[in-house]
């Protein structure tokens, strides 16, 4: 009887370490996945810097915003120069071809 008590025993704290021994590594990888959510999650001074670094591309994007607004604007007045100057070009060209064409006339006039 005391034999077959004996195994019993045996048997439930052979169990009992078993139990033991898989809680145990239960333990370890919850410390383990703990760990690595730790790492993946920031801690707050971690999240303030992440926020000091978005701010300070998001003012970087705002200031190359502006900068393209002034480049278009520059160049929209770059066009509007050139169209004048072409304008006075026009004017010009005109203005000579009827200085040329008084000359032509005077010259024409002299010889008679």
């Amino acid at each position: 009887m005391q034999a077959i008590a004996a195994r019993g025993q045996k048997f439930l704290n052979g169990f009992t370490d078993q139990q033991e021994a898989e809680l145990e590594a239960a333990k370890k990888k919850i410390e383990k996945l703990e760990k690595n959510l730790q790492e993946k999650v920031p801690v707050p001074e971690d999240q303030a810097q992440l926020q000091e670094q978005i701010n300070g591309k998001a003012k970087q994007i705002r200031d190359l915003q502006k900068k393209i607004v002034e480049l278009r604007r520059n160049v929209e007045r770059e066009k509007n120069d050139v169209a004048f100057m072409k304008l006075i070009m026009e004017d010009l060209e005109k203005e000579k071809k009827k200085k040329d064409e008084m000359i032509e006339k005077l010259k024409k006039e002299n010889k008679e």
